[in-house]
Protein backbone atom coordinates (compact mmCIF):
# COMPACT_ATOMS: atom_id res chain seq x y z
CA UNK A 1 0.00 0.00 0.00
CA UNK A 2 1.28 3.27 -0.88
CA UNK A 3 1.67 6.36 1.44
CA UNK A 4 -1.04 8.10 -0.36
CA UNK A 5 -3.88 4.99 0.12
CA UNK A 6 -2.89 4.70 3.37
CA UNK A 7 -3.53 8.71 4.10
CA UNK A 8 -6.52 8.35 1.75
CA UNK A 9 -7.67 5.22 3.98
CA UNK A 10 -6.74 7.12 7.64
CA UNK A 11 -9.17 9.96 6.35
CA UNK A 12 -11.82 8.03 5.73
CA UNK A 13 -12.09 5.91 8.50
CA UNK A 14 -11.76 8.68 10.87
CA UNK A 15 -14.60 10.72 8.75
CA UNK A 16 -16.91 7.50 9.18
CA UNK A 17 -15.95 6.45 12.53
CA UNK A 18 -15.57 9.85 14.49
CA UNK A 19 -17.20 12.11 12.70
CA UNK A 20 -14.25 14.71 11.91
CA UNK A 21 -12.58 15.60 9.08
CA UNK A 22 -8.91 16.14 9.39
CA UNK A 23 -6.77 17.15 6.15
CA UNK A 24 -3.42 15.30 5.61
CA UNK A 25 -1.52 17.90 7.58
CA UNK A 26 -2.78 17.50 10.56
CA UNK A 27 -3.22 13.62 10.42
CA UNK A 28 0.86 13.87 9.91
CA UNK A 29 1.38 15.98 12.92
CA UNK A 30 -0.79 14.01 14.88
CA UNK A 31 1.40 11.37 13.56
CA UNK A 32 4.45 12.65 15.06
CA UNK A 33 3.44 11.97 18.21
CA UNK A 34 3.53 8.32 17.52
CA UNK A 35 6.82 5.36 17.60
CA UNK A 36 5.05 2.80 15.44
CA UNK A 37 6.78 1.50 12.48
CA UNK A 38 3.64 2.68 9.70
CA UNK A 39 3.33 6.12 10.96
CA UNK A 40 7.50 6.42 10.88
CA UNK A 41 7.29 5.59 6.83
CA UNK A 42 4.17 7.77 5.97
CA UNK A 43 6.36 10.75 7.74
CA UNK A 44 9.39 10.19 5.78
CA UNK A 45 8.30 8.96 2.32
CA UNK A 46 6.86 10.37 -0.66
CA UNK A 47 3.45 9.43 -1.65
CA UNK A 48 4.14 6.93 -4.11
CA UNK A 49 6.53 4.89 -1.82
CA UNK A 50 5.12 1.34 -0.86
CA UNK A 51 5.09 -0.41 2.56
CA UNK A 52 3.65 -3.94 2.92
CA UNK A 53 0.99 -3.62 5.55
CA UNK A 54 -1.46 -5.63 7.46
CA UNK A 55 -4.98 -4.28 7.85
CA UNK A 56 -4.31 -4.79 12.05
CA UNK A 57 -1.08 -2.65 11.82
CA UNK A 58 -3.23 0.44 10.39
CA UNK A 59 -6.08 -0.42 12.39
CA UNK A 60 -3.80 0.27 15.00
CA UNK A 61 -2.96 3.60 13.59
CA UNK A 62 -6.44 4.57 13.33
CA UNK A 63 -7.58 3.55 16.43
CA UNK A 64 -4.59 5.62 17.99
CA UNK A 65 -5.23 8.11 16.21
CA UNK A 66 -8.94 8.18 17.02
CA UNK A 67 -7.48 8.12 20.54
CA UNK A 68 -5.42 11.28 20.66
CA UNK A 69 -8.96 13.18 19.27
CA UNK A 70 -10.50 11.91 22.41
CA UNK A 71 -13.07 9.78 20.42
CA UNK A 72 -11.65 6.87 22.39
CA UNK A 73 -10.81 5.39 25.74
CA UNK A 74 -8.02 3.25 24.44
CA UNK A 75 -7.17 1.44 21.86
CA UNK A 76 -7.87 -2.41 23.03
CA UNK A 77 -8.94 -4.51 20.10
CA UNK A 78 -10.94 -6.83 23.15
CA UNK A 79 -13.16 -4.80 25.17
CA UNK A 80 -14.60 -8.10 26.29
CA UNK A 81 -11.44 -8.97 27.51
CA UNK A 82 -10.90 -6.42 29.17
CA UNK A 83 -13.90 -6.63 30.64
CA UNK A 84 -13.78 -9.67 32.05
CA UNK A 85 -10.01 -9.43 33.31
CA UNK A 86 -11.55 -6.16 35.38
CA UNK A 87 -14.41 -8.40 36.63
CA UNK A 88 -13.91 -12.05 36.37
CA UNK A 89 -17.00 -13.07 38.64
CA UNK A 90 -19.19 -12.31 34.73
CA UNK A 91 -17.36 -15.16 32.85
CA UNK A 92 -19.56 -17.69 33.67
CA UNK A 93 -22.58 -15.92 32.17
CA UNK A 94 -20.20 -13.95 29.51
CA UNK A 95 -19.65 -17.46 28.09
CA UNK A 96 -23.41 -18.14 28.00
CA UNK A 97 -24.40 -14.90 26.24
CA UNK A 98 -21.23 -16.07 23.55
CA UNK A 99 -22.55 -19.41 22.86
CA UNK A 100 -26.36 -18.22 22.63
CA UNK A 101 -25.61 -15.20 20.63
CA UNK A 102 -25.10 -16.80 16.59
CA UNK A 103 -28.96 -18.21 17.11
CA UNK A 104 -29.71 -14.67 18.37
CA UNK A 105 -28.12 -13.40 15.37
CA UNK A 106 -30.21 -14.99 13.04
CA UNK A 107 -33.69 -14.86 14.50
CA UNK A 108 -32.67 -10.80 14.93
CA UNK A 109 -32.02 -10.74 11.17
CA UNK A 110 -35.12 -13.21 9.86
CA UNK A 111 -37.79 -10.73 12.22
CA UNK A 112 -36.75 -7.36 11.73
CA UNK A 113 -34.27 -7.49 8.73
CA UNK A 114 -30.67 -6.39 8.53
CA UNK A 115 -31.46 -2.51 8.17
CA UNK A 116 -32.66 -2.55 12.04
CA UNK A 117 -29.70 -1.88 14.22
CA UNK A 118 -28.97 -4.34 17.66
CA UNK A 119 -31.45 -3.29 20.53
CA UNK A 120 -33.59 -3.41 23.43
CA UNK A 121 -35.64 -6.73 21.37
CA UNK A 122 -31.78 -8.33 20.70
CA UNK A 123 -31.24 -8.30 24.47
CA UNK A 124 -34.12 -9.75 25.55
CA UNK A 125 -34.17 -12.63 23.24
CA UNK A 126 -30.31 -13.24 24.07
CA UNK A 127 -31.57 -13.29 27.81
CA UNK A 128 -34.53 -15.48 27.06
CA UNK A 129 -32.36 -18.22 25.05
CA UNK A 130 -29.35 -17.85 27.88
CA UNK A 131 -30.61 -17.60 30.99
CA UNK A 132 -28.05 -14.73 31.03
CA UNK A 133 -28.72 -11.47 33.73
CA UNK A 134 -30.40 -8.30 31.67
CA UNK A 135 -26.85 -6.39 32.89
CA UNK A 136 -24.63 -8.88 30.98
CA UNK A 137 -27.03 -9.21 28.13
CA UNK A 138 -26.54 -5.24 27.70
CA UNK A 139 -22.51 -5.45 28.52
CA UNK A 140 -22.50 -8.31 25.38
CA UNK A 141 -24.40 -6.27 23.24
CA UNK A 142 -21.85 -3.19 24.28
CA UNK A 143 -18.86 -5.30 24.26
CA UNK A 144 -19.77 -6.64 20.58
CA UNK A 145 -20.31 -2.70 19.26
CA UNK A 146 -17.33 -1.68 20.68
CA UNK A 147 -15.43 -4.26 19.00
CA UNK A 148 -17.00 -3.18 15.39
CA UNK A 149 -16.64 0.48 16.17
CA UNK A 150 -12.60 -0.35 16.59
CA UNK A 151 -12.19 -2.57 13.47
CA UNK A 152 -10.60 -1.69 10.20
CA UNK A 153 -12.32 -3.98 8.48
CA UNK A 154 -15.87 -2.72 9.71
CA UNK A 155 -16.21 1.20 7.80
CA UNK A 156 -19.71 1.44 8.92
CA UNK A 157 -20.52 4.17 11.95
CA UNK A 158 -21.43 2.74 14.91
CA UNK A 159 -22.05 6.61 16.54
CA UNK A 160 -24.88 9.20 15.16
CA UNK A 161 -23.26 12.30 13.92
CA UNK A 162 -24.91 15.55 13.17
CA UNK A 163 -23.12 15.92 10.17
CA UNK A 164 -19.14 15.77 9.58
CA UNK A 165 -16.92 18.43 11.05
CA UNK A 166 -13.65 19.74 10.55
CA UNK A 167 -11.10 19.96 13.38
CA UNK A 168 -9.69 22.97 11.92
CA UNK A 169 -12.91 24.58 12.01
CA UNK A 170 -12.14 24.70 16.03
CA UNK A 171 -9.19 26.62 15.92
CA UNK A 172 -10.40 28.94 12.38
CA UNK A 173 -14.65 29.05 12.52
CA UNK A 174 -16.73 31.31 14.35
CA UNK A 175 -19.74 28.99 13.42
CA UNK A 176 -21.53 27.31 16.00
CA UNK A 177 -23.78 24.54 16.10
CA UNK A 178 -27.04 25.33 14.45
CA UNK A 179 -29.06 23.19 16.79
CA UNK A 180 -31.48 24.47 19.56
CA UNK A 181 -29.66 23.96 22.74
CA UNK A 182 -26.46 23.12 21.36
CA UNK A 183 -23.83 25.53 21.64
CA UNK A 184 -20.17 23.96 21.10
CA UNK A 185 -20.03 20.34 19.47
CA UNK A 186 -19.63 17.06 21.75
CA UNK A 187 -16.53 15.86 19.59
CA UNK A 188 -14.88 19.03 19.76
CA UNK A 189 -15.44 18.64 23.92
CA UNK A 190 -13.96 15.11 23.50
CA UNK A 191 -10.98 16.42 21.71
CA UNK A 192 -10.48 19.10 24.20
CA UNK A 193 -10.62 16.61 26.79
CA UNK A 194 -7.34 15.12 25.62
CA UNK A 195 -6.06 18.10 24.18
CA UNK A 196 -6.33 20.61 27.03
CA UNK A 197 -3.25 22.53 25.49
CA UNK A 198 -5.43 23.50 22.94
CA UNK A 199 -7.44 25.35 24.34
CA UNK A 200 -5.25 28.60 24.16
CA UNK A 201 -5.47 28.62 19.86
CA UNK A 202 -9.02 27.54 19.99
CA UNK A 203 -11.07 29.95 17.74
CA UNK A 204 -12.03 33.32 20.45
CA UNK A 205 -16.44 32.03 19.05
CA UNK A 206 -15.66 29.11 19.89
CA UNK A 207 -14.97 29.43 23.46
CA UNK A 208 -18.01 30.88 23.93
CA UNK A 209 -19.77 28.06 22.61
CA UNK A 210 -17.79 25.71 25.19
CA UNK A 211 -18.59 28.29 27.88
CA UNK A 212 -22.44 28.72 27.07
CA UNK A 213 -22.47 25.00 26.02
CA UNK A 214 -21.47 24.23 29.93
CA UNK A 215 -23.40 26.45 31.19
CA UNK A 216 -26.87 24.79 29.53
CA UNK A 217 -25.70 21.52 30.71
CA UNK A 218 -25.03 22.57 34.38
CA UNK A 219 -29.03 24.15 35.02
CA UNK A 220 -28.78 27.62 33.04
CA UNK A 221 -31.01 28.91 29.95
CA UNK A 222 -28.03 30.57 28.45
CA UNK A 223 -28.44 33.73 25.78
CA UNK A 224 -25.10 33.85 23.51
CA UNK A 225 -24.53 37.17 21.83
CA UNK A 226 -23.80 37.52 18.24
CA UNK A 227 -19.81 37.11 18.89
CA UNK A 228 -19.57 40.94 17.24
CA UNK A 229 -20.56 44.47 18.76
CA UNK A 230 -22.17 42.62 21.66
CA UNK A 231 -21.75 45.30 24.03
CA UNK A 232 -19.08 43.64 25.47
CA UNK A 233 -21.39 40.96 26.90
CA UNK A 234 -21.13 37.14 25.35
CA UNK A 235 -23.20 35.03 27.29
CA UNK A 236 -26.69 35.95 29.43
CA UNK A 237 -27.17 33.10 31.96
CA UNK A 238 -30.65 32.56 33.87
CA UNK A 239 -30.86 29.77 36.08
CA UNK A 240 -34.03 27.92 35.74
CA UNK A 241 -34.98 27.37 39.78
CA UNK A 242 -33.73 30.72 40.87
CA UNK A 243 -34.19 32.78 38.02
CA UNK A 244 -31.06 34.39 39.03
CA UNK A 245 -29.25 36.44 35.49
CA UNK A 246 -25.16 36.43 35.34
CA UNK A 247 -23.62 38.05 32.52
CA UNK A 248 -20.19 36.32 31.19
CA UNK A 249 -17.34 37.87 29.72
CA UNK A 250 -15.28 35.02 27.43
CA UNK A 251 -11.52 35.92 26.70
CA UNK A 252 -10.02 33.26 24.60
CA UNK A 253 -5.62 34.02 25.64
CA UNK A 254 -3.11 32.59 24.89
CA UNK A 255 -1.27 31.27 27.74
CA UNK A 256 1.08 34.07 28.66
CA UNK A 257 -1.03 36.96 27.88
CA UNK A 258 -2.92 38.01 31.08
CA UNK A 259 -6.27 39.21 31.47
CA UNK A 260 -5.57 42.75 33.06
CA UNK A 261 -7.71 44.76 35.40
CA UNK A 262 -9.67 47.12 33.12
CA UNK A 263 -11.40 44.00 31.41
CA UNK A 264 -12.34 42.61 34.97
CA UNK A 265 -13.65 46.65 36.16
CA UNK A 266 -15.44 46.95 33.03
CA UNK A 267 -17.10 44.15 33.82
CA UNK A 268 -18.06 44.93 37.06
CA UNK A 269 -19.92 48.18 35.46
CA UNK A 270 -21.94 45.66 32.67
CA UNK A 271 -23.33 43.75 35.89
CA UNK A 272 -24.72 46.97 37.23
CA UNK A 273 -25.79 48.06 34.17
CA UNK A 274 -27.63 44.99 33.22
CA UNK A 275 -29.09 44.51 36.87
CA UNK A 276 -27.38 41.18 36.89
CA UNK A 277 -27.04 39.26 40.05
CA UNK A 278 -23.17 38.66 39.20
CA UNK A 279 -20.72 38.29 36.85
CA UNK A 280 -18.16 35.64 35.64
CA UNK A 281 -15.01 36.22 33.67
CA UNK A 282 -13.92 32.93 31.73
CA UNK A 283 -10.52 32.40 30.56
CA UNK A 284 -8.39 29.69 28.76
CA UNK A 285 -5.31 32.18 30.62
CA UNK A 286 -5.23 33.42 33.79
CA UNK A 287 -6.04 36.91 35.38
CA UNK A 288 -3.17 39.44 36.17
CA UNK A 289 -2.29 39.79 39.63
CA UNK A 290 -4.57 43.59 39.78
CA UNK A 291 -7.17 41.51 38.02
CA UNK A 292 -7.58 38.65 40.77
CA UNK A 293 -7.14 41.64 43.43
CA UNK A 294 -10.37 42.95 41.90
CA UNK A 295 -12.35 39.47 42.35
CA UNK A 296 -10.80 39.18 45.61
CA UNK A 297 -12.43 41.86 47.07
CA UNK A 298 -16.37 42.32 47.91
CA UNK A 299 -17.27 42.45 44.16
CA UNK A 300 -20.02 40.27 42.73
CA UNK A 301 -17.44 39.07 40.22
CA UNK A 302 -16.11 35.85 39.87
CA UNK A 303 -13.36 33.82 37.89
CA UNK A 304 -12.91 30.73 35.86
CA UNK A 305 -9.27 30.49 34.99
CA UNK A 306 -7.56 27.68 32.36
CA UNK A 307 -7.15 24.99 35.32
CA UNK A 308 -11.76 25.51 35.97
CA UNK A 309 -12.03 25.43 31.92
CA UNK A 310 -10.33 22.65 31.63
CA UNK A 311 -12.42 20.71 34.38
CA UNK A 312 -15.73 21.82 32.54
CA UNK A 313 -14.48 20.19 29.48
CA UNK A 314 -13.51 17.02 31.55
CA UNK A 315 -16.57 16.82 33.52
CA UNK A 316 -18.52 17.40 30.26
CA UNK A 317 -16.42 14.54 27.65
CA UNK A 318 -18.41 11.32 26.81
CA UNK A 319 -18.90 9.05 29.10
CA UNK A 320 -16.49 5.66 28.04
CA UNK A 321 -18.76 2.90 29.29
CA UNK A 322 -16.34 0.48 27.30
Amino acid sequence: MSVAQMMDTIQECLIVKSGMYLDYNEIKKILKGFEDDISEFILNNTENNVYGIRPEELEFVINNIRKELGELSDTNPFPMMSLLKEHPEYQDEMMLAVKSAHSCFDWHRKTFGNEKPLGDEFINKLIQVSGVSKRIAILFLLTLTSSLDRSFSYLQPTKKWDGIISLSDLFDSEKLPDLPDVFFDQRYIDYLSNNTDALYNIHWRQFEGLTAEFFSRNGFDVNIGTGRKDGGIDIFATHRDTNTMIIIQCKRYSKNNLVEVNAVKALYLDTIDNGASGALLATTSHLSPAGKEITARNYSISAAEHESIVRWVESMKSNYFI
